[in-house]
């Protein structure tokens, strides 16, 4: 009897190790007031170290922040006042065919810094915003749904698109979008929002 549970033990840590869409993230460093649940209405409390799921709307209040460590590495830092959902994420270690991270970001600023789904699977990271949807290759980028809303891509590159079409932007490039029915334009650094 022993030697079954223990079987079964075993094979549940293997299927759960190679698997992670059960558990998206860890808060990893958080200030103030951070809260997470299905919607921003229904959002409760959340600590360090604590996971949070796929599907997971997260929120930070006034003078707040979190870190979220994602199981692929990668990492996304919510600014004060921001609201964002974890829509879809999966990573399946051995199968890059099956990365998926999407996420909005529907208020607020936020920093992601990639982890091995965007280098393993270029098409599997998506952030999408009201203003444009960013596809995100290997990057380290800040966004801010200011107004205008700005992107600053630090490392990497980052295809932004709205129903204009779409922009490219390297490393080192500021950019804004005027609205969902202009292209994206490059500005100066010096034009960031505080």
């Amino acid at each position: 009897m022993k030697s079954v549970v223990l079987t079964a033990l075993g094979l549940f840590v293997g299927f759960m190790s190679s698997v992670s869409s059960f558990a998206a993230a860890l808060v990893e460093n958080m200030q103030g007031n951070a809260r997470a649940g299905a919607t921003a209405a229904a959002a409760r409390a959340i600590r360090n170290g604590q996971r949070v799921e796929t599907g997971a709307v997260i929120t930070t209040g006034a003078k707040s922040f979190v870190t979220l460590r994602f199981d692929d590495g990668q990492a996304v830092v919510l600014n004060e006042n921001a609201e964002f959902r974890i829509t879809n994420y999966s990573f399946v270690k051995d199968d890059p065919q099956k990365h998926a991270f999407l996420f909005d970001l529907f208020k607020g600023s936020m920093r992601a810094v990639t982890g091995i789904v965007s280098t393993r699977n270029a098409q599997a990271y998506v952030l999408r915003t009201p203003q444009v949807t960013i596809d995100i290759r290997g990057t380290d980028v800040m966004v801010a749904l200011a107004s205008p809303p700005f992107l600053s891509v630090l490392r990497g590159a980052i295809g932004v698109s709205n129903s204009a079409g779409t922009v490219t932007f390297a490393a080192g490039t500021t950019a804004t979008v005027a609205s969902v029915t202009a292209l994206p334009t490059t500005v100066a650094a010096s034009a960031l929002p505080a």
